[in-house]
């Protein structure tokens, strides 16, 4: 019996992925649900496509305080049942490793969440005894009220197409999307070699860098196209605003293309092979590159001065990671100007 708890579609997709590497009799979902509603439609989108002995849905109901309680409900029933290997998908998530402690699997796994992965392996795990210390820890106080271990962190196991070094005790088993890579090379597709895609980002919503920076990278990412005769197609990141996303339409000759789906499905769904994909350090230039096999790959790099200091060292450390598989442009301010 496997266990596989995620809560956005990239770690649903690894789940899919792992299912597939790991065999096993039965396979148990536990779907944590937010506020957003792309997020949602494409983990219900995936699972429809999909097949799982059993799903268990926690929705997002006002607040999280309720989740934690059903997560809490959830972990006692599943107590009961024999768990081999546990695959979560948020580090972050006390609820997850509340599960991950109280129910002892034979071996646990983290699944891929985006590029967070290298800044848990390079980072959090190398310090996981300090992660301990200075994490919150009431909601632990809830844990023992329904008899359930803490959240405390340990060293943990990879599923990951990132190619990481392991630590001593751990293992580290490759992704390489073998599911959708099966179904890609039995479909007819097209080869589009004459546009690139530009993977959007949300980092002037989150405030990562200024609205202003951002648009001066976005002038420079055109010209360099141009000059180089190919269309820029912008695939935007699901929470980019609107009026962000018109204002580049009226200033660049970009075509922006909504997507429902995950990127990674989305060329799938659309039929199209893409040779050239760019973007600023999304985990899809890593992704994309396994599964379309894509003769060019570029990465635009932030300027670190540029970047609000409590983001920099997670970019920064992505970057660093990024140099050895893909081209790296400098967004500093000698380019720009």
């Amino acid at each position: 019996m496997q266990l596989y708890i995620i809560e956005s579609p990239l770690q649903l997709l690894s789940a899919i992925e792992a299912k597939k590497k790991f065999l096993s009799q039965k396979h148990i979902l536990i779907v944590k649900y937010s506020k957003e509603k792309k997020n949602n439609d494409q983990i219900n989108f995936l699972i429809k496509n999909s097949s799982w002995d059993k799903i268990y849905k926690i929705p997002f109901l006002f607040s999280t305080k309720l989740q934690i309680i059903f997560f809490c409900l959830l972990a006692n029933i599943l107590k009961k049942i024999s768990f081999h290997k546990i695959f979560i998908g948020e580090f972050r998530s006390d609820e997850m490793w509340m599960m991950l402690n109280s129910l002892h699997p034979n071996e646990a796994f983290l699944l891929d969440d985006g590029n967070m992965t290298i800044e848990v392996q390079t980072h959090y795990l190398k310090n996981i005894n300090d992660y301990n210390i200075k994490r919150k820890k009431k909601k632990d106080i809830l844990f023992k009220y329904f008899r359930l271990k803490s959240a405390k962190r340990k060293m943990i196991n990879l599923f990951t197409m990132f190619e990481l070094k392991p630590y001593i005790n751990q293992k580290i088993v490759s992704n390489d999307f073998s599911v959708i890579a099966s179904q890609i090379k039995n479909s007819g597709r097209f080869s589009d070699n004459s546009r690139i895609y530009f993977i959007g980002a949300n980092i002037i919503e989150l405030g990562i860098v200024t609205e202003k920076y951002f648009f001066d990278c976005m002038k420079f990412i055109n010209h360099y196209y141009q000059n180089k005769n190919m269309k820029v197609v912008y695939l935007p990141h699901r929470r980019e605003k609107k009026e962000k996303l018109e204002k580049m339409k009226r200033l660049f000759d970009f075509e922006i293309q909504q997507s429902e789906f995950l990127l990674e499905l989305y060329f799938y769904y659309k039929k199209i092979n893409p040779k050239h994909i760019a973007s600023f350090y999304s985990t899809a230039l890593f992704s994309l590159k396994k599964i379309y096999n894509c003769s060019t790959v570029d990465a635009f790099k932030l300027d670190s001065n540029q970047i609000q200091k409590i983001y920099r060292s997670e970019i920064e450390s992505t970057y660093r990671f990024y140099k050895n598989y893909m081209q790296i442009i400098e967004l500093n301010e000698e380019a720009l100007n």
